[in-house]
Order: C-alpha cells, then sequence, then structure tokens
C-alpha cells in the first residue's frame, strides 16, 4: 500500500523493487528549481539513474516511471518535473520502491493554504519557509498569509504590537522562497475602505 498525499490519479505497480536508494543524474538543462529539489535526494556512484524530461513550459501533470535500475520523469512542464519529484520523495520515506507507473495531475488549479499570523505569536520567516517546505511536499502551490496589524506599516509603527510584525523586506523574502517552490505568494491585508 502506497501513501501518497494527494493520491495519484492511476498507479500500476509492476514486478520487481528499485534495487538502489541512491540516484545518480545530470541536471543540465533542467529547470534550477527541479535541480534544486533533486539535489536533496540522496545521491551515489552506485544510484539508480535518474531523467527528467519536460516537454513544454505549462503544465503540472507528470509520469513517473520506476524499473529496476532508473526512475524516469516525464512532464508537461517545469512544475509537473518538481510534483513528480516530491511524489519520489515521498516514496522514499516509505522504504523500499516498487517497480510502478504513476500518472497524475492535478484536479484543482489552485491548491493553496490560508494562514493567519494576527493571532498569537508572529511566525518567523524560518517557521514560514518550513510551511512551504510541506506545502511544496503535499503539491500545494497557493499561499495565502493573513497579515493585518501584524505587518510592520511604516506609516503607522504606533500600532504594531509589542509580539512583533512581519516586514515587507521578510515578505519579498517568502515571495522568493514561494516561487523557488512553484507556490503563488498572496499577502492578504484587511484594511479600513
Amino acid at each position: 500500500m502506497l501513501h501518497l498525499i494527494p493520491q495519484p490519479k492511476d498507479i500500476q505497480i509492476r514486478p520487481g523493487f528499485l534495487k538502489a536508494d541512491r540516484f545518480t543524474f545530470d541536471p543540465s538543462g533542467w529547470d534550477r528549481r527541479v535541480a534544486k529539489l533533486a539535489a536533496k535526494l540522496p545521491q551515489g556512484p552506485q544510484g539508480a539513474c535518474l531523467r527528467i524530461e519536460v516537454s513544454g513550459q505549462e503544465g503540472e501533470s507528470y509520469t513517473l516511471t520506476v524499473s529496476e535500475s532508473a526512475v524516469t520523469i516525464q512532464a508537461s512542464g517545469p512544475a509537473g518535473a518538481f510534483y513528480g519529484l516530491q511524489t519520489l520523495r515521498q516514496l522514499l520515506r516509505q522504504g523500499r520502491i516498487p517497480c510502478l507507473v504513476i500518472a497524475d495531475a492535478p484536479d484543482f488549479s489552485h491548491r493553496g493554504f490560508y494562514h493567519d499570523a494576527t493571532r498569537g505569536k508572529i511566525p518567523t520567516t524560518e517557521t514560514l519557509k518550513e510551511l512551504i517546505d510541506q506545502m511544496a511536499f503535499l503539491k500545494l502551490n497557493s499561499f495565502q498569509l493573513y497579515v493585518e496589524h501584524t505587518f510592520a506599516f511604516r506609516e503607522c509603527q504606533e500600532l504594531h504590537p509589542a509580539t512583533g510584525c512581519l516586514t515587507g523586506e521578510q515578505m519579498e523574502e517568502l515571495d522568493a522562497y514561494c516561487r523557488e517552490n512553484f507556490i503563488d505568494f498572496i499577502p492578504s491585508v484587511s484594511t479600513f475602505g
């Protein structure tokens, strides 16, 4: 039983298992975000060959094929390759990987998380980046951060809470980090009209 989140559209289990627990690959020509994620995989000279083939610039669909000696991800765009790698990472957490073919594409174009940073302790940038990493692992692609009075407005410094604020620079840093993970960052503020 494979535990994958979200559950892929189609999984075909084949005879045999991937014989290596490490990978070898050449990321030349890959989207840098895909290459950066692939670098998180365990690597070694006797590893299984990892190939990524991207047919276009758009799309989130992918096919992940695992044989005894290789893993191939075929994707419609860089985001699809990224999600195929996330599925491979989820498989690695489960131990021995069976030979299989997974074909997947999201059911919804927007898959997001809404986080209210106005109640209780203000999250640090590092905490929010960890949240973004988890979102990417689960193939979410939209992060809405509600800040209200916890944003450091330069014109209204007397309103800043004693517990701290998120600055414009931190929001820009989070936006860049989201882009690295194929996530749209949507800061949200409620103000008087």
